[in-house]
């Protein structure tokens, strides 16, 4: 049977070390080898010989064949056969160079392919990148901008140009010690440093102010800024100090959000030591310089007015406030516990997020589904969203046998996915919000799926579903239940779509069930039974050859017309000892049932996710998570243990 073949065949391929043998001043490593070297010598591997010399080999009860290994994935990209390629940068990675590496690849080595075929560039992450960076740029200037304005009115512009001057040199300082880090530029480091821009001048203000003063009392910008310096140089550093603390604790945060945020704190703490540096050692040099060609009474005409000016209408209005105190007091903290109701109208997130121009559909059937049915579906939803308008459109890939979430790539022949690739924002009318919604229409017409997600790609941290809800317990059938349960009370409330849950319960299995006794008077044992059964439906890699510089697998399988059915199990034959051909059905049967793919365990208890995405920008994700929290108090009595 395919065993005996099996075994054959792992018995002929070795290279097994046997010990050393010393010989006049040399020790010699003894080694058996032998190998396989091709289909031909698989052929020639003996199974067994009879005293008369005669023997039987793989060859002859076997067909030996060179070949392929059987499809697991297919891809199709506008509805042709394709093969899609993933890059993905390592931690030092540049992705706009990457991506522009990449695309001058495709320009260069696409027209040189044959007829046929073509290169295509699908989804470029960089596009959102160029965008991020340049809303980040614009940011930057602008704040930089304000910031001059404001030193400009109150410390004139000579006092600006001092103070505005430490600000490229903080930057700078701040950018090589990122990068002797080991960090680069990207969204949150630029965040971090436009997050800061309006800090880096408050130690140059307070040492400018006092070295102005100091050049009031008649000293020379030299003397002046050094006794302005000294004076401030403690409560400046501790300003620094108390502002660093409130920063570095987030370097501690844990998970997906602590790894992504990191670095904001990281570049703010750079940025702050950086522009102490610079207001202790550079910032004097720029005064001496600008300040040696200013007279006092003209510092005092420019850079006092608009300050001046601020100071009486701010006495102004806490005379009036000091003057009422009794009603003010009581009418601020109105305000403030008032202005605290206000934050669910207004909503709260994390992370704002810029929507990628593309669109993920994931596609889940039953455990156990063929490629081939698979492959069906998805196609069904490729030729679905190929009926987006032209004009919003820019491509369709499909891929089955591979699922890629934010988490992690799911393999199997019952996933499936479809990339909806789309122009960019400014070329099509609808947001991509509007767009997932139509494609959740018309995909309902849809048969065959047993999950289906709509996600729009969008930067930040990898996230997990809006809502989400962990259910834990010890039987997997009460689990499933309450999953169910409540599964159907989030479909119930307003502004959920996409409800599923991470439960692998569905997976069919043929479960083989060994007659000992009556393997026994055959002279089989479980573990033949099951190693015979392996050999003929498991494709057994027994070893391996060379091919010039492919590695070549040789795989042991029954042909594929024997091992379709059920009925192909029970017709299976086992070899005894003695030589006697033992029907299946003689020592085992077949149980059909469904079985877990996988056991997910949360602290120890087994446990079911259940999640579910939201159906429009106004959803309330406050309101659905109580609203299944009091469904859930009503169902839990029906599931204990859960």
């Amino acid at each position: 049977d395919a065993a005996d073949v099996e075994t054959a065949l792992r018995l002929t391929s070795l290279n097994l070390p046997a010990g050393v043998i010393k010989l006049g001043g040399l020790e010699y490593l003894l080694r058996t080898r032998s190998k396989v070297e091709g289909a031909e010598d698989v052929a020639r591997v003996a199974l067994r010989a009879g005293r008369d010399g005669r023997r039987l080999l793989v060859g002859d009860v076997a067909t030996v064949r060179d070949g392929f290994k059987d499809r697991t994935v297919s891809a199709r990209f506008n509805g042709d056969p394709a093969v899609t390629l993933a890059l993905t940068k390592n931690e030092r990675g540049n992705t706009l160079r990457i991506a522009r590496d990449v695309r001058d690849f495709v320009e260069r080595v696409g027209p040189r392919l044959p007829p046929g075929v073509s290169l295509a560039v699908t989804y470029d992450e960089s596009l959102l990148v160029d965008i991020i960076l340049g809303v980040l740029e614009s940011n930057a200037l602008i704040g930089l901008l304000l910031v001059a304005v404001m030193l400009f009115l109150f410390v004139g512009w000579r006092g600006a140009l001092v103070a505005v001057l430490g600000i490229p040199v903080t930057f700078l300082l701040a950018v090589m010690a990122l990068d002797w880090s080991g960090f680069s530029l990207n969204g949150n480091t630029l965040f971090g440093l436009i997050l800061v821009l309006g800090m880096v001048v408050d130690d140059a203000i307070v040492i400018l102010e006092n070295a102005f003063r100091h050049l009031q009392d008649g000293k020379n910008p030299g003397r002046a800024v050094i006794d302005g310096v000294a004076e401030v140089a403690s409560p400046v550093a501790i300003s620094t100090f108390t502002t660093l603390a409130g920063f570095l604790p987030l370097v501690l945060m844990t998970g997906v959000i602590g790894k992504f945020m990191r670095i904001i704190p990281i570049t703010v703490a750079l940025v702050l030591l950086a522009s102490l540096i610079e207001a202790f050692w550079i910032l004097p040099s720029h005064f001496v310089d600008v300040m040696g060609f200013l007279r006092k009474k003209s510092h005092e005409k420019t850079s006092r007015t608009g300050l001046d000016r601020l100071r009486d209408g701010y006495v102004a209005v806490l005379n009036v406030m000091l003057r009422w105190r009794y009603a003010v007091l009581p009418a601020a903290v109105i305000m403030l516990i008032g202005s605290l109701f206000l934050i669910p109208l207004i909503g709260v997130e994390l992370f704002a997020t810029d929507e990628f121009s593309t669109v993920q559909i994931q596609v889940t059937m039953p455990d156990g589904t063929r490629l081939e049915e698979t492959d069906a579906v998805v196609e069904r939803f490729e030729d679905m969203a190929s009926g987006l308008p032209g004009h919003e459109l820019e491509a369709v890939i499909g891929n089955s046998g591979i699922l890629q979430t934010a988490d992690e790539w799911q393999f199997g022949s019952h996933v499936g996915q479809v990339w909806v690739d789309l122009v960019e924002a400014t070329d099509r009318d609808r947001s991509v919000a509007a767009i997932v919604e139509d494609l959740r229409q018309r995909a309902a017409a849809i048969p065959g799926p047993l999950q289906l997600e709509f996600r729009s790609l969008e930067s930040g941290p990898p996230a997990d579903a809006p809502v989400e809800l962990l259910v834990k317990g010890e039987n997997l059938d009460q689990l499933a239940a309450a999953s169910e349960a409540i599964q159907d009370a989030l479909r119930e409330l307003p502004g959920t779509a996409d409800v599923r849950d991470d439960l692998d319960l569905r997976q069919p299995q043929l479960d083989v069930v060994v007659d000992r006794e009556a393997a026994a008077r055959y002279g089989l044992d479980p573990t033949r039974i099951a190693m015979a059964v392996r050999a003929a439906f498991a494709d057994a890699e027994v070893t391996t050859f060379r091919d010039g510089d492919e590695e070549v697998d040789v795989v042991v399988r029954w042909p594929e017309p024997l091992r379709r059915t059920v009925d192909d199990v029970r017709r299976l034959r086992f070899a005894s000892p003695s030589g006697e051909v033992v029907p299946f059905a003689s020592v085992a049967s077949v149980e059909e049932r469904f079985g877990p793919l996988l056991i997910r365990r949360h602290e120890r208890e087994r446990a079911v996710t259940v999640m579910s995405d939201l159906d429009g920008e106004g959803a309330d994700m406050g309101a659905i998570n109580t609203g299944v929290m009091e469904r859930w108090q009503d169902l839990r009595t029906l599931f204990p243990g859960v």
